[in-house]
């Protein structure tokens, strides 16, 4: 998509962004935006209904599926117009999707820009710089952003409310268009992985024959399987690995959805509480084409 270039540019002297609109002003956005940590809620206190909605990292973009019973800390209320970054991870950039005010949890932050629209321009904004932040952030574990760093930021934007104003919704426009074509894609993808699983569940229960004669496993949630296969224990094909794991071993997460994963998340994106060692040899190695799973 090519755009038509405006009369004057200059170096806005910041290295990611290069020349900028000559009109445009280049700031930090401690500036021209108020920064709000999240709070650190005990959670002792989430419960899936009562209280006000608690946005965690995984909450970004979407809406929250936790609330905190806990007195209102008023420093903590976000509203879906606020820009949020999680400050875990790969510090991403969104708002909450529900509706009224909700409650911002800790590694989280708020973004108030001077105006509505300053605001929005943010969201659109802070991803690149934030990227760039990340790409250069060495970590063992978890990557950690500070708020002073999202406040020292340098952005450019123009001033004049009717520029702005224009900017946004093209880009309300064009990024809609663009999420559509991305859910369709989503839906194929899904509809994929559902064959995906289903040529396998098929292949390794049924077998590629589809005259072979039949017989009863003796598992219920098998039912039948070809007659010439066996039916035995894991316990006698397979044995299991306990080998120590080392320091210079990063901690592998398993799920049922993605797999096998060397991210290593932040405890305030996990589906549950979980107790971790900084020991790394209290963990188990594993070895390429090993089968992992967890507990």
């Amino acid at each position: 998509m090519s755009f038509p270039r405006y009369l004057a540019y200059r170096d806005s002297g910041v290295e990611w962004l290069g020349e900028v609109p000559g009109h445009w002003n280049v700031a930090p956005v401690g500036t021209v935006a108020r920064i709000i940590n999240g709070y650190p809620f005990d959670s002792a206190l989430f419960n899936p209904s009562e209280g006000l909605p608690l946005i965690r990292i995984r909450d970004l973009g979407s809406v929250s599926t936790e609330c905190c019973s806990t007195e209102v800390v008023d420093r903590a209320l976000v509203t879906s117009e606020d820009v949020l970054i999680g400050m875990d991870g790969d510090f991403n950039v969104g708002r909450w999707r529900g509706e009224g005010s909700a409650l911002l949890n800790q590694r989280m932050c708020c973004i108030r820009g001077d105006s509505r629209a300053l605001t929005r321009l943010l969201e659109y904004a802070l991803p690149l710089p934030l990227k760039a932040i990340n790409d250069v952030t060495f970590s063992t574990t978890v990557k950690h952003l500070a708020s002073s760093q999202v406040a020292k930021t340098r952005i450019a934007y123009p001033t004049e409310h009717q520029e702005q104003g224009a900017i946004l919704s093209f880009l309300d426009r064009e990024t809609a268009k663009i999420d559509a074509l991305v859910a369709e894609q989503e839906k194929l993808i899904a509809l994929l992985k559902e064959k995906r699983q289903a040529l396998i569940s098929h292949a390794v229960t049924r077998g590629l024959d589809p005259t072979a004669p039949m017989k009863d496993s003796g598992i219920e949630w098998l039912g039948q399987v070809p007659a010439h296969w066996e039916c035995g224990r894991m316990a006698a094909l397979f044995h299991e690995v306990n080998e120590q794991g080392g320091d210079d071993l990063p901690i592998l997460s398993v799920s049922i959805h993605s797999g096998v994963s060397d991210e290593e998340l932040a405890e305030s994106d996990l589906d549950r509480k979980v107790t971790r060692s900084e020991d790394r040899t209290k963990y188990k190695a594993v070895a390429p084409g090993d089968l992992v799973y967890n507990m």
